[in-house]
């Protein structure tokens, strides 16, 4: 699995100035998921966005062309979206249990598609 982890405290912040309480959590939280959808509308179908801690994070698998360092990251820098690599093992464990948490919206399906059956290609007895 490879991940990276997306810049969001800047631009979340900056949608909230100015606020104070209640106000200043959901403006976070409005800010936090419009960045989340506009991050997944610049990825290919391999890598998808989950929140970890209160971070937002790219995971996936590399797929031929279409790799985190090639591909993924480039792409989201030219919609001004920024991420850098994660590399520390202990986060990697972290974001694969979040992956694995059957409370997740999302499943390992949903990241790596449908498993389907191969049609049959014996012919129908008369």
């Amino acid at each position: 699995m490879r991940a990276a982890h997306i810049e969001t405290f800047n631009y979340c912040n900056l949608q909230a100035r100015g606020l104070h309480g209640t106000e200043h959590v959901a403006k976070w939280d409005e800010a936090f998921h419009y960045m989340q959808a506009r991050a997944e509308n610049y990825m290919p179908s391999n890598y998808r966005t989950i929140e970890h801690q209160h971070s937002l994070y790219l995971v996936g698998e590399d797929n031929c062309g279409w790799t985190l360092e090639d591909y993924v990251l480039p792409r989201l820098a030219s919609g001004s979206i920024f991420a850098n690599e994660v590399t520390d093992q202990s986060t990697l464990e972290a974001l694969e249990a979040s992956l694995n948490n059957d409370d997740d919206e999302y499943t390992n399906a949903d990241l790596y598609g449908p498993v389907t059956e191969l049609p049959s290609t014996s012919q129908p007895t008369a």
